[in-house]
């Protein structure tokens, strides 16, 4: 079943990557690649229920896409309403693995990708802004319509918090327990550089959670030093889409940082039901696949440019 999602994921951030641009099989691969060997998602083979909401990331940020660029180029009803379900199903599959957070981190993450389309740079700038009303309600829509999809899942659970204390909003010093050490950083490009989480983790005692024994929340964060070569290529003069994935990259990795920064905080009273989350660390998937999304797109640069 973990297998089955880490392949879903890897499909999908493929897919992702070519309605980004990165057309060539070569440069899909490694997108594929980056994202299903990254230390993040097999790290989480110790939690499997992050891996599978995890996998329906890249899915949200495809089905977003394809709703905006059908917003932007359609005006039959059944063919938005059609795109409007195809935004609504990743959605839904991930309220279905009953992990409201990353549920809502996927969320985040396919609106934000919408940004880096291609093909929604190439408008001009005031039609862009007519259409992000029609973008903004059909996505409140889609999300709705897939919460009423997984009200299966989402009822029951909503009415057993609210009987005990995990529905209520979390104290930062709770909810910032299994906050990325920036340290960690390093094992970025340098993998079991802290030491083996499984056994002796040699970091522990400066890198380490202490109200988890002295362990990471998610064992493993390696990027790989090819794939963030690959991503460097990806940047340029004039290329708006990859700047934005850094930046989301980014992003990410600064919350993932939780009570090291002040961010955080401040996104936990922005978005209310990440204030009951624990473990900041989770956000690093958002990393995972923009880096992955770069390195496709830096592979896809350095091919162009061999083949000119």
């Amino acid at each position: 079943w973990l297998l089955l999602h880490l392949v879903i994921g890897g499909v999908g951030i493929m897919m992702l990557a070519r309605a980004l641009g990165a057309r060539s099989l070569f440069a899909t691969l490694v997108a594929g690649i980056a994202w299903s060997f990254s230390g993040t998602c097999t790290g989480e083979f110790t939690a499997g229920l992050r891996l599978v909401a995890g996998a329906y990331l890249p899915w949200c940020g495809l089905g977003f896409i394809h709703l905006g660029r059908v917003l932007r180029t359609e005006v039959r009803t059944s063919a938005c309403l059609d795109a409007l379900a195809k935004a609504a199903i990743p959605v839904a599959l991930a309220f279905l693995t009953g992990e409201l957070f990353l549920t809502v981190v996927a969320i985040g993450f396919g609106l934000a990708v919408t940004l880096a389309d291609p093909e929604r740079a190439a408008l001009e700038p005031e039609r862009r802004l007519r259409r992000a009303r029609r973008f903004v309600v059909s996505t409140m829509l889609s999300v709705a319509l897939a919460a009423g999809l997984a009200a299966v899942v989402i009822v029951p659970a909503q009415r057993i918090a609210q009987g005990n204390a995990r529905g209520n909003r979390l104290a930062r010093a709770t909810a910032e327990v299994g906050s990325f050490h920036p340290l960690r950083l390093l094992e970025l490009v340098a993998p079991g550089s802290m030491g083996d989480p499984y056994a002796d983790y040699v970091a522990g005692p400066w890198v380490g959670e202490r109200a988890l024994d002295r362990r990471p929340v998610i064992y493993g964060c390696y990027l790989g030093a090819s794939a963030i070569v690959l991503a460097s290529f990806a940047f340029g003069r004039r290329r708006r889409g990859p700047l934005i994935l850094g930046m989301l990259a980014l992003f990410a990795v600064l919350l993932a940082l939780g009570r090291h920064t002040p961010l955080h905080a401040i996104v936990r009273i922005l978005i209310p039901p990440l204030a009951i989350m624990r473990g900041p660390e989770k956000y690093l998937i958002v990393t995972v696949a923009s880096s992955s999304l770069l390195a496709a797109l830096g592979m896809r640069r350095q091919y162009e440019g061999q083949n000119e």
